[in-house]
């Protein structure tokens, strides 16, 4: 059964610390991988936002009046 973009994305960020014998390594190659649209999804969303992030609440932080805030935006490594 395949997993939903939600699990998958979650299930790769992870550490595997102990498999022995590679059946967490297989089923994780198996599970995982996005496909072509999904790819485009998340780029597309990622850009816009991004835009949000830096632009507006970057902003939103100087209105409010906490100028470290809105540095941190940008101070991010």
């Amino acid at each position: 059964m395949p997993w939903d973009m939600a699990k998958r994305w979650s299930y790769s960020q992870g550490q595997i610390h102990y498999d022995q014998e590679g059946l967490i390594a297989r089923l994780l190659q198996e599970k995982v991988p996005l496909r072509p649209e999904e790819k485009k999804w998340m780029l597309m969303s990622g850009l816009v936002l991004s835009e949000w992030y830096v632009n507006r609440l970057t902003s939103l932080w100087v209105e409010r009046g906490n100028i470290i805030s809105a540095q941190h935006m940008f101070a991010r490594d």
